[in-house]
């Protein structure tokens, strides 16, 4: 294919694609620094670059420089895994604190409900004390209006047997005497017991 030729001051030149010799050495450039920081990582994660390859890529740089160089990069990989650590804390915090949110959420209906609980207990307390009064009454009043008069002298004579126990009772100084008073005080506090039961039935 003839070539269309251009007359210049320095002579003919071609026409039709005329090469960049500036553009094709910046890319050159690039490229080769491209190549020669790609090795440079390379050492920077433990990894094997040949020597000769290395000077080639290196250029002009002194050892010293190539290792500036190494090191600048180990630090950006510290700092660029500092940043992707961040992520994860942040993750796992923002989970805690979600799971604290259900805590709290969890905490504050359990300590409603035992508060009701508690409100619900203390109100029949009230009422489980108001009803052992009025029985203790009912009770008092039931022994008291027995028209058993064999049950009454019976109670009249435990009590006062009771009443004359106890007073013996204080002056005891004889360790078995004591012993046999006391044992004739739980009998007569169970024989009482169990009159009142039998003239509040009645």
């Amino acid at each position: 294919m003839a070539e269309i030729l251009e007359t210049t001051v320095a002579g003919p030149v071609p026409v039709g694609n005329p090469v960049d010799p500036v553009r094709e050495l910046r890319e050159r450039r690039d490229a080769r620094a491209s190549q020669y920081w790609a090795a440079v990582r390379r050492l920077a994660d433990g990894a094997h670059v040949a020597p000769s390859q290395l000077e080639k890529l290196a250029g002009d740089r002194t050892p010293q420089q190539v290792e500036t160089d190494v090191s600048l990069v180990r630090e950006r990989n510290a700092l660029r895994n500092v940043i992707a650590a961040a992520e994860p804390a942040a993750r796992r915090a923002d989970e805690l604190r979600a799971a604290l949110r259900g805590a709290n959420e969890r905490f504050e209906a359990a300590r409603r409900e035992r508060d009701e609980v508690l409100r619900r207990a203390r109100g029949a307390s009230g009422v489980a004390r108001a009803a052992a009064e009025q029985a203790v009454h009912a009770e008092a009043r039931l022994v008291a209006s027995c028209p058993d008069e064999s049950l009454r002298a019976r109670l009249a004579a435990l009590t006062g047997e009771r009443a004359e126990l106890v007073s013996r009772l204080e002056s005891a100084a004889d360790l078995d005497e004591r012993g046999a008073l006391e044992a004739r005080a739980a009998e007569l506090a169970t024989e009482i017991e169990c009159t009142r039961r039998e003239m509040a039935e009645f």
